[in-house]
This record gives structure tokens, sequence and C-alpha cells, in this order.
């Protein structure tokens, strides 16, 4: 880093096309080949992202080094480094995805209990501060709702939340959406995948989250436990909020234990069984945890919880690019 600070300077990469080129002679000797060896699924958004500082030289072989990328990335380049007055997009420090089951088990009345507790959950004070409190590299957010194998809706597209005017717009895109279609069945594991596939989409945020948000099981398309790890991003962690009855809220715990269930039924209404479920089969990635809910009267109070959890955590990490 000093030798970049030394060779770069405080006005190397600023405005205006002029600079680009002595940008990209001062950095591509010292980065070279060696900076990121990432595999095809992050080499377009890398070149796409860096490519005209950095030429063809930012991206080469093997996904085992995505993380690393992405590390180096953030805190060698950093959101400073080089504003050449190129159409580049902010830093983000945490991408996170939020699945709503809304399958048969979900009547109108709960169906509007969740959206209305999401909405509640991103307004509270402390969830509102915690998103706010970095806007040079703000949280992105989306919101899709899921039943059925192919049954999904997004119904608040991929949001930077730079500032409270940011944040207020999405939560009232979140109330006000259209009323997706709904399937009667529970496609937990297509859920995932689909989730997966968002995240993957935003490669260049330091951590990337997947919330599923569940009242049952799976009981069609692909089973959680039949997704193996290597169909996890590299880095993404997955988190579970489970809506049941019969354990006080906040029982939550970030292990894994050895469940039993076979993924194949309808909706489990005990909260302590749906959260074994959730945890041993939905819920993977560095420090991922359960939240539970006493049903969709508890959802606003356990998102909101859920959503303070996840971005202290990120908070006390520093905001720096997660460990992989």
């Amino acid at each position: 880093m000093s030798r970049l600070r030394l060779i770069l300077g405080p006005n190397l990469c600023r405005a205006g096309p002029p600079a680009q080129a002595a940008c990209r002679q001062a950095l591509a000797p010292i980065l070279g080949p060696v900076l990121c060896f990432t595999g095809p699924p992050v080499q377009a958004a890398c070149r796409q992202a860096r490519g005209l500082i950095l030429g063809p030289v930012l991206c080469l072989a093997s996904p085992p080094a995505q993380a690393a990328c992405r590390q180096a990335l953030a805190l060698i380049l950093g959101p400073v480094l080089c504003l050449a007055g190129l159409p580049a997009q902010a830093a983000c420090r945490q991408a996170l995805a939020l699945g709503l089951d809304i399958s048969g088990s979900v009547d109108a009345v709960e169906y509007g209990l969740q959206r209305e507790g999401l909405a509640q959950a991103l307004g509270a004070a402390a969830v509102r501060d915690a998103l706010l409190q970095q806007p040079d590299a703000p949280v992105r957010l989306t919101v899709f709702e899921w039943s059925g194998p192919t049954a999904r809706t997004v119904i608040l597209p991929w949001t930077a939340i730079t500032d409270a005017a940011a944040l207020d717009t999405a939560r009232a895109r979140i109330r006000t959406a259209p009323r997706s279609l709904q399937d009667q069945t529970t496609a937990l594991g297509s859920a995932m995948l689909a989730g997966f596939a968002m995240l993957e989409a935003q490669p260049d945020c330091w951590t990337r989250t997947l919330d599923l948000s569940g009242d049952g099981i799976a009981n069609t398309g692909p089973r959680p436990q039949d997704i193996p790890a290597s169909r996890t991003p590299p880095g993404v962690t997955v988190n579970g909020l489970t809506i049941g009855t019969g354990t006080p809220p906040g029982a939550n715990d970030s292990t894994h234990p050895q469940g039993t269930g076979s993924g194949g039924g309808a909706a489990l209404s005990d909260g302590a069984a749906l959260a074994a479920y959730f945890r041993a089969f939905v819920v993977r990635g560095p420090g991922a945890f359960v939240e539970q809910a006493m049903g969709f009267d508890d959802y606003a109070a356990a998102m909101e919880r859920k959503l303070l959890r996840e971005l202290k955590s990120l908070a006390l990490s520093d905001a720096t690019p997660a460990r992989q």
C-alpha cells in the first residue's frame, strides 16, 4: 500500500479521461498478473468493474481464489483509488437478498404481515442506523417472493441503501409492489438456488448474504439437503428466519445440528422442529444462523433481530471483506 501511495499520490487518478492512461500505466506494473486469479464466473464482472483501469491483467485463472480477488480489490484498490471519470459503481459492503415464503400455507393475512413486517424491520431505528452508517460503501438489498419450483417474483430489485431516502423508497416498494402469484407447494431448495444466482450478480460486495424466511419444509423441487456445498457461491452465507409456534422468540442458534427430517412434508407448526430443520439443511456459510418468529405476528420483531445481527456482525469486522 505504501508503494501504491508513493506512485499514485493523491492526484494521479481523479476526474476526466486524460488521467486514465496514466492510471493504467502506474497500476499495471505493480498489480500485474498476480492480483486476482479468479475463475470464469467472476472474470467478466471483474473486467467490467476495473477493466478500464487495470486492463486484461486483473482477472486470470482458477475458481478457488474468487474470495481472494474480492478481498484484494476492496483492500488494495478501495473505493477511492481511481476516480478517473469512469461510470463506476460505489463500493458495496454487503449484498443482502431476502426471500419471503408465500407458499400455500401462507394465507392472505399472513402474506400482508410478512410484507409489512419486513418494511417495519428495515425502518426500525437501530436497523436504519446500521444500514446508513457507511454511505460510501452501502448495503445493496433485494427482496423476492417464492413458493413453487418456478414461482418467484422480485418485488425489490437490487437497491443501494445510500441514504435515508433510498431506504424509505425501498420500504415503500416492498409495501406496495403487486402481489406475487402464489403456488401451493414449498420449493425451498429452488428458492435457495435462485438466491445464489442473484448474489452471484454482486461479486464486488465485501460480504454476500441470502436470507430465507419460511413456515415449512420443502415438499417439491430440490431439497435443501440435496444441494451440495459446491453449489453455494464462495463466501456466501445463508441465514434463515423460521415462522412457527411453540418456541420463544430469540432462541437463536448458529450451530448446525445433525437433523433427521427428510424434507418431504408440509409446514411444521412447531417452531423448534422447523428451526432444527433449517439449521440442519438450509443455513450454511460463515457465521450462519437461524432466527425464530412465533407466528406471523412476531415476524417484524424477528426480522429486526435478524437484520441487526447480520449488520452488527459486519460492523464488528470493520466493514472489510469477510474471510472466506
